[in-house]
């Protein structure tokens, strides 16, 4: 039963540290996708970046025993589930990095560094031509699968996600 109650417990935490991080992400590339004048994987627009980050008032929160949490789900996930894991905070490490200094303060390192991580690895963009221009942004199925499995494990209840 202990067992059990820290699994859940640790998967809990993990989905709720990806799932505030992941929605700030949708909310953020939504936001600069449709200010920006060509839509690519590089970051071409550094001050864009910098105004639309300032505007959508996110600050990166990650649980500090996060390793901790992730060793626990191991006896739970495969191999190359918990690795997506540790490449996932590792990746919400980098757009932390960005996002949680100042405009003054961020390097357009940093910044180039989230957006890509965002636009290739987290995101999954579509849009449509019109005016004015939709943009829907959703996790990546992988991403989306490790949301799956840790919904599972945490037994988290649909009502409570929304």
């Amino acid at each position: 039963v202990q067992d059990r109650k820290e699994l859940r417990e640790s998967a809990l935490i993990v989905y709720y540290d990806f799932e505030f991080v992941f929605n700030d992400v949708k909310r953020f590339m939504s936001r600069y996708m449709i200010h920006q004048e060509v839509v690519c994987n590089t970051l071409e627009n550094f001050e864009l970046f910098k105004k639309i980050k300032d505007i959508s008032h996110i600050y990166i929160y990650i649980d500090d025993n996060w390793i901790q949490n992730v060793a626990k789900l191991s006896y739970s996930l495969s191999g190359t589930e918990i690795q997506e894991i540790y490449k996932l905070y590792g990746d919400l490490n980098t757009i932390r990095r960005a996002f949680n200094s100042s405009i003054n303060e961020m390097t357009e390192d940093d910044a180039e560094s989230a957006y890509s991580i965002m636009f290739k690895d987290i995101c999954s963009i579509t849009g449509t031509l019109t005016n004015p221009m939709k943009i829907d942004v959703s996790l990546k199925e992988n991403v989306q699968s490790i949301m799956d499995r840790l919904k599972d494990l945490g037994d988290i209840d649909e009502k409570c996600v929304q």
